[in-house]
């Protein structure tokens, strides 16, 4: 965070925030109608504000149990004009430190750490030596900044940054610059904000697991909540993969682009170290606050114990185990973390009061711009339509509602998405593609529909997110039961139709998706799938291998050598026999330097791996068999540029057996130059196009004429 900019905020916030703490526990409800329209209206009056000077900003808002809005307005990139995007990523700066701080605390609960630890026992002395008192600064010092340890991150050096974005810093430069100065006062004596705090505490987590401080935080935080848009740079990696806003340093007047500056600036303390999207901030504040990262309440007590800190608007104001929180008038809290780094400036809180969780970014490092233009009128519009525990906030006629449900003794959590109007309506739930797939999987795919009258159900594949659960040892009828569960709670519910209920699958997704319906005795009422391989789970991956292998022209040698290893992995999976030949056959020169091609990675599993209990429980599984019982109607799309299915044999194998099952109502197509995601692709390559690619002509609208044509939609009002 720039030490010139932080805070920035004075006696303005305060009056604004002030009113907003008011009108959180106040009366007076607004139609839910129009609190998309007035939000919007927030955003687009922010970058037109004459005090502000960012292209961009974007907002997120969420009830931990019902609702999302997100919208976004301005732009993300000034040379090119395009429009800021409510999901682009963003550098989130010192967001950064409640993830390293989660970090920490599952180290202390395993053992591996003490909050009492010191400095000095701690890091080498090369690095302790550096600061004074060092045997009296302890964990708990560094993680809540009472360390007295002065911040690396001044002026001149903000300057640098800005002047030579691209320059790899090192942990150590950064700890120089914070020892040439006086420390802030004696270990424990007073707060002061300082990046070097979490600097030190990165070398620590690096110092006791031996790994980076990235790889664990990627583990033990991102992967473990599935935040499939967060990802955390390597020093050298400037770019941010996929959709994102630019961010932009004011210069004598001039907006100049400073996105690409280098993720070591300020390393584990934040800068440019974490790119992220507001929804996946939302999500991990919310899961951090409900102590879904620890396994024991006390830790998150123990975060969530503040000491007084100092703040320029003279609001109370306290600082925790890497978070903050920041009391309003009458005890009101915004629990949380802002972020600036160079190009940005974004924050993330919680408010109780409001039962909201509201994210927002600009794309310029300008707190006063985020807080009074951007965030607080946002706050003032979602307080003044929250009454009684009203939770409705309708973005563009839709809203959406965290929801569980049960299959036997596992509990799904998820996503549903409403359209406008009580009801009942039509739904559908999305059924997942393969590997460890959460709500948001076919999201691009399918979000139209709720705009169209449909609701979605979108959960989290069980042992993903937040279901319970492990799909490493679910078997495809498993998977089909869990889509089932959540037909049933659908059908349970008065705002949905129980006799309009369907099922969205994509690839895996077509085999589970199809499955469900057949094993749901009528009351599946359609199905849409997508990139299917009706031959099954292994002879599709034979497929993937032999597209690898003509993509890479490989030689006949290297065919052979293929083969050999996925015969001596076939028997094995299949039979549990041969294990020993197997590896003994990966260790060889000759096919080890092929044996990518067979196992991603190039290493073979060990025999206790669940991928291996996978694989025996699925790769056998024939879908086609079961087409007889599928008595819905049913729409089947394929790409014809499919990396990973064969899309023409795909599709006649699956028309032959409808046709031969008599089935009354079965529609399938084939997308010229489409791939497996549908996305328009003119040659096959590996994998697929990503979310915001532009889909083949026609399929969305093949989708929605098909299904208009089989269920009622409500009409709004």
């Amino acid at each position: 965070m720039n030490p010139k900019l932080k805070w920035v905020v004075t006696s303005v916030l305060v009056v604004v925030i002030l009113g907003v703490a008011g009108l959180a526990q106040g009366a007076g409800t607004a139609e839910g109608g129009l609190v998309s329209a007035r939000l919007q209206a927030v955003l687009e009056a922010s970058v037109a504000h004459p005090e502000s000077d960012y292209p961009g900003t974007l907002l997120y808002a969420s009830s931990p149990e019902d609702i999302i809005w997100t919208g976004a307005a301005g732009v993300a990139d000034i040379e090119t004009g395009t429009p800021m995007g409510p999901n682009d990523r963003f550098r989130a700066g010192s967001i950064m430190k409640p993830f390293i701080a989660a970090v920490v605390l599952q180290l202390v609960e395993e053992g591996q750490l003490s909050l009492d630890d010191t400095l000095g026992a701690l890091l080498p002395v090369s690095i302790t030596a550096k600061f004074s008192h060092s045997d009296g600064i302890t964990l708990r010092m560094l993680l809540n900044h009472t360390s007295g340890i002065p911040d690396f991150l001044t002026g001149p050096v903000y300057a640098e940054i800005v002047a030579n974005p691209t320059k790899i810093w090192t942990d150590e430069e950064w700890l120089d610059i914070a020892a040439s100065q006086e420390p802030y006062f004696a270990p424990g004596q007073g707060w002061h904000y300082s990046n070097t705090n979490y600097i030190l505490i990165g070398m620590v987590i690096e110092q006791v697991t031996g790994r980076t401080w990235r790889s664990e935080v990627h583990e033990r935080v991102i992967a473990r909540l599935s935040l499939g848009n967060t990802i955390l740079p390597e020093p050298g990696d400037l770019a941010i993969p996929g959709q994102y806003s630019h961010g932009y340093s004011s210069m004598d007047g001039v907006l100049v682009d400073v996105t690409a500056v280098d993720p070591s600036m300020a390393g584990a303390a934040g800068g440019s170290a974490l790119v992220t999207t507001a929804s996946d901030l939302a999500r991990f504040l919310d899961a951090l606050l409900a102590g879904k990262l620890f396994q024991s309440p006390t830790t998150l007590h123990e975060m969530l114990t503040f000491v007084e800190a100092t703040h320029d608007s003279g609001l109370p104001y306290y600082y925790g185990l890497g978070v903050a929180k920041l009391v309003l008038e009458g005890g009101v809290a915004m629990v949380g973390h802002a972020g600036g780094t160079a190009g940005f400036y974004s924050a993330v809180y919680h408010l109780p009061a409001m039962d909201t969780t509201i994210v927002a970014m600009v794309n310029v490092e300008d707190p006063w711009g985020l807080y009074l233009q951007t965030l607080i009128p946002a706050l003032e519009v979602l307080a003044d339509t929250s009454s009684g525990g009203t939770k409705e906030i309708v973005s563009s006629t839709v809203s959406e509602q965290n929801v569980q449900f049960e299959n036997g003794e596992i509990r799904l959590a998820g996503t549903l998405v409403l359209p406008d109007g009580p009801g009942p309506h039509p739904a559908m739930v999305i059924v997942h593609g393969s590997g460890a797939a959460d709500r948001h999987n076919w999201e691009e795919h399918t979000k139209h529909f709720p705009s169209l009258g449909v609701a979605l159900l979108k959960f989290d594949k069980r042992g993903v997110g937040e279901s319970a659960g492990n799909w490493l040892t679910a078997s495809m009828p498993t998977l089909a039961d869990d889509v089932l569960a959540g037909v049933k709670y659908l059908q349970q519910r008065s705002d949905i139709n129980p006799k309009q209920v369907g099922v969205w699958g994509g690839s895996q997704g077509w085999t589970v998706g199809s499955l469900a319906a057949a094993r749901s005795q009528g009351t599946v009422a359609f199905a849409i799938i997508i990139s299917g391989a009706p031959e099954g789970q292994w002879e599709q991956e034979k497929y993937r291998v032999r597209m690898t292998l003509r993509q890479d022209k490989a030689t006949k040698n290297t065919y052979d050598r293929v083969e050999t290893l996925q015969t001596a992995m076939e028997k094995y999976l299949r039979t549990g026999e041969g294990e020993t030949e197997l590896r003994q056959l990966a260790e060889t020169p000759h096919y080890k330097e092929v044996l990518d091609y067979v196992v991603k990675g190039g290493v073979l599993p060990p025999a206790d791996h669940p991928i291996i209990t996978w694989w025996r429980l699925n790769m056998d599984y024939q879908p086609l068999t079961i087409v007889p019982d599928i008595r819905c109607p049913v729409l089947s799309i394929w790409g014809e540029k499919d990396f990973l299915v064969d899309s023409y044999q795909a599709a006649t194998m699956a028309a032959s057996a409808f046709k031969k099952s008599e089935h009354p109502d079965y529609t399938w197509k084939i997308f010229r130059d489409a791939d497996h995601g549908l996305y328009l692709r003119k040659e096959p390559g590996p994998g697929w196009a990503k979310d915001g690619s532009q889909f083949a002509p026609g399929f969305i609208e093949l989708m929605t004429e098909w299904l208009l044509d089989r269920v009622t939609v409500q009409q709004a009002g």
